[in-house]
Parts: structure tokens; sequence; C-alpha cells
């Protein structure tokens, strides 16, 4: 008989995962959200496949969108992860500075409301870790943006750019890459929904960097119905990046060919729905 795969228990409905050495062992460990009981669960590998023993649990509010980068420059893995809350003014990033033991230091910084989405990156190319934050999750009351902050080394981040981007919703994560080969960081953001029931959309956002941690808006990118999460990577081996886009209506993945100037063009549409039997 098969050993069955190992298992772990989650909390509060984990939705993001994010697979990483938080503990310097060598070995990879799991950041799982848990935003039902406001928590952050840490599970810690043995090298294995396995994680034994208890979880490391931090708090926070809602937790949803996660990344994790060396943010203080100290060699240790650190962490932001999206605080939800509903009434505006309130939602936060979360920054979790790692001792390398698998310790963690908690600190805060306001965002727009409901974010989705924090991906870390240096965006105005001082070699420091910067985040961009995106969002607005369905329900949110103040439409969707995107955000820059520019951290100072520290962990500590201020608040550069903020883009309202009008009324609708995004679900899953943005991707950051130079689509435009210009050694700017610039982003792809998934557009899910308006704020009208099952009136998906079909859009992926480009917005390209400046260098000193500004957007511009580019391009808008067609896909399939309620694009989800957009992942960046060079598909296709020609050196530029490409992007690959969930679509959650269509059950489908739309792969994009990027050119090195910032266009892209749909090279393939595929289904990922299973077979009703």
């Amino acid at each position: 008989m098969a050993t069955p795969p190992s298992e772990i228990d989650g909390e509060g409905g984990p939705e993001c995962l994010l697979l990483r050495d938080f503990n310097n062992d060598g070995r990879l460990d799991i950041l799982v959200n848990g935003p039902d009981d406001d928590v952050c669960l840490f599970y810690f590998g043995d090298g294995k496949g396995n994680f034994p023993g208890p979880p490391l649990e931090e708090a926070v509010t809602h937790p949803f969108g996660m990344d994790a980068g060396d943010l203080n420059g100290d060699g240790n893995l650190d962490a932001v992860v999206g605080v939800i809350e509903s009434d505006p003014g309130i939602s936060a990033a979360t920054v979790m500075l790692g001792d390398g033991a698998g310790g963690f230091t908690i600190s805060t910084f306001s965002v727009n409301n409901k974010p989705a989405s924090n991906k870390i990156g240096d965006l105005n190319n001082d070699g420091i870790p910067d985040i961009v934050v995106a969002g607005a999750l369905p329900g949110n009351r103040t439409g969707n943006f995107i955000s820059t902050h520019l951290g100072d080394g520290t962990g500590q981040f201020a608040l550069k750019q903020n883009i309202a981007l009008g009324q609708g919703n995004t679900k899953g994560d943005i991707a950051l890459g130079d689509f435009n080969e210009d050694g700017n960081l610039d982003v792809a953001y998934p557009k899910s929904g308006s704020q009208i029931p099952h009136d998906h959309s079909r859009d992926v956002l480009l917005f390209f960097g400046d260098g000193t941690g500004n957007l511009v808006t580019g391009p808008v990118l067609t896909v399939g119905q309620e694009p989800h999460t957009v992942t960046a990577a060079d598909v296709n081996h020609d050196g530029h990046l490409d992007l690959a886009v969930t679509n959650r209506t269509d059950g489908t993945v739309t792969a994009l060919l990027g050119d090195g100037n910032g266009n892209f063009t749909v090279s393939s549409t595929t289904s990922v729905l299973s077979p009703i039997e």
C-alpha cells in the first residue's frame, strides 16, 4: 500500500501559503494564513516532507496576500502579509522580521481598503526591498488600487504612490517583473470583476516602473473571464518575461508571450476543468 502524503491541519480557512526556509536550517517551511481565526501559521520542515511539532502562531487580523524576502538586510527571511478590514482606513500590511531561528518581530503600516496582494521587489533600484500592495477584495467600498511603499532597509516602509483604479475587485496575486527591459520593475495586475455580482472582468492591467518607485499606466491585456492570479516567467526561453494568468470563471490558464518591450500576445488558453463523469 502506498504511503499517504504528509498532511497537516490548518486553521481558520487557509487560502494562501508560501514555501520558504524561515529558520535557516536548509529545509523548506510553510507559512499559511488562517483568516477566519486571525492567525498566520509557520510549520517548520524536517527536510523529509514532514512538518512535525505544533506550528508557530502569529496573530494577524484576517491575513491574506503574502510574500517573503529579506526586508532589513540581516540575511534572515522576513514576510509581509495583508490585513483585511471592511472599514476604510483600518487595513494594513503586517511586516514580520525574522530572526533566522523561526521567531519574528511584528510591525504594520497602513494601506488601502481590503488588500488582496503584497509583493516584494526593489522598485527604486537602491538595493533595498520595497513592497507593492494591490486590491481590493470583493465587498470593498473604496474601489481598486495599487500602491508602492519604499523600504528604508530596516523593515520600515513609506508610501510613495497610490493609484486609484475605480470600481471593481481583484482576488489573487499581482506579478512583478521588468516587462519592458528598461531595468525597472513593472507590475501586472489582474482585475477580477466589478462590484456587480457575476459581472466579471477579462482585464490584466500593466504598470511600468520609472525607477523611483512610481508606476505609469500601461496597456490592458485581454484574457479569460475573472482573472485571478498572474505569474511572470520566461516560458518560451527567448530571454523575455511572459505571463500566465488563471481565469476563475472560465476555468482556464492564459499564456501571454512578452516581446521585451512591454507588449504581450496570447499564445494559448488551457482548460483546467475536470470532466464530469
